[in-house]
């Protein structure tokens, strides 16, 4: 508690709505920027990406060996399709 109080001036709480990256036109070096995305999940999700002319929908990449289901939990409420 009394490390709490001492930060706690420090903190801020952004509630502004996070920017989702669109998967079907963020580029190979936008994508590979992100955290979660490794070169070969970045390099897997653009070669099926081209392969498949854009995602319907966000399912589609569990399609993808590269992406693993704990992968594509953590990144779901970083990605959208527009």
């Amino acid at each position: 508690p009394e490390t709490f109080q001492k930060i706690l001036p420090f903190i801020i709480i952004d509630e502004k709505p996070q920017t989702k990256l669109n998967i079907n036109n963020i580029s190979f070096k936008d994508l590979l920027r992100h955290p979660y995305f490794d070169y070969e999940s970045t390099k897997a999700i653009i070669n099926a990406r081209k392969k498949i002319g854009g995602f319907q929908s966000l399912d589609e990449l569990k399609q993808i060996p590269a992406i693993s289901d704990s992968l594509y939990n953590r990144v779901l409420p970083y990605i959208g399709i527009n």
